[in-house]
């Protein structure tokens, strides 16, 4: 059995990546995965009831370098974290991701939304679930497993929806055997599945937004753990850009100069 955990970056608007990742853990590997990621939010005294995102962490390195403001929404909540370097918070990022074994698989869904939104955000959320699914499938039935798929539990109304009807209808697929039948949904504050997840999804939006630590990360911690098949493209396989192909805005140009930047494809 597989846990796919999914959570998003960025924001379906104008000028802007979007990204939502799927990281396929082992039941088994989950457990002690869980376990040693509580050791290491205490080790570095994270709240156990608090959820410290990767995003907080760059809020953090503003702050410190840069004499930026906290962002006012979240100023109270960071504060306590101000006393020590922001690198500390990243080397927890760091060790939380070295928890994630050989054996996880990651899906990358993400678009880039040049001059407009190509679809309403309702739209654009049941397209990347749908690919998601395809692809977990695909990787689900080539190796005899079943997997169950999670989300933070703030979309839970609409893709609860989307998810349904896509697994009844079998979509693009004729049926759905080898994942759940019904999507779960939990409070990422208290999931290091949907946790590590955010994690994923933020490093490659920053790495698509050429941040040198994020890159350093995304070719250390993610890039050996995408989702790869021999004869197929990684853009079919697990680093899926979509709305871009074609694009009259330069769609093409953009995924082979992000894949010749993330090391996916050559020179």
């Amino acid at each position: 059995m597989k846990l796919i955990f999914s959570d998003e970056s960025g924001e379906p608007k104008k000028n802007d990546y979007y990204i939502r990742s799927a990281v396929m853990i082992f039941e088994q590997d989950y457990f002690d995965l869980q376990r040693k990621f509580l050791d290491i939010k205490e080790e570095y005294e994270i709240p156990m009831n608090e959820e410290l995102k990767l995003a907080d962490v760059w809020h953090l390195k503003k702050y410190q370098e840069c004499g930026h403001d906290l962002p006012s929404k979240i100023s109270e909540r960071l504060e306590k974290y101000t006393s020590k370097d922001y690198r500390c918070y990243l080397k927890f990022i760091e060790k939380s991701l070295e928890l994630l074994s050989d054996n996880t698989i990651i899906i990358i869904v993400w678009t880039y939304f040049f001059d407009r939104l190509v679809k309403s955000r309702d739209e654009i959320e049941r397209d990347f679930l749908k690919i998601m699914m395809l692809r977990a499938e695909d990787e689900l039935k080539e190796n005899n497993e079943r997997g169950i798929f999670f989300y933070d539990e703030i979309h839970m109304k609409k893709i609860s929806q989307y998810y349904s009807k896509m697994f009844l209808n079998g979509e693009f697929i004729g049926k759905y055997e080898f994942i759940k039948d019904s999507i779960t949904f939990e409070v990422s504050t208290y999931s290091s599945g949907i946790q590590l997840a955010d994690y994923v999804a933020n490093i490659i939006r920053n790495s698509l937004k050429e941040y040198k630590e994020s890159l350093k990360m995304f070719k250390k911690f993610i890039k050996p753990k995408l989702r790869k098949k021999e004869g197929y493209r990684i853009t079919q396989t697990g680093f899926i850009p979509i709305y871009l192909e074609g694009y009259q805005q330069g769609g093409n140009q953009l995924i082979n100069e992000k894949l010749k930047l993330l090391g996916l494809i050559q020179d």
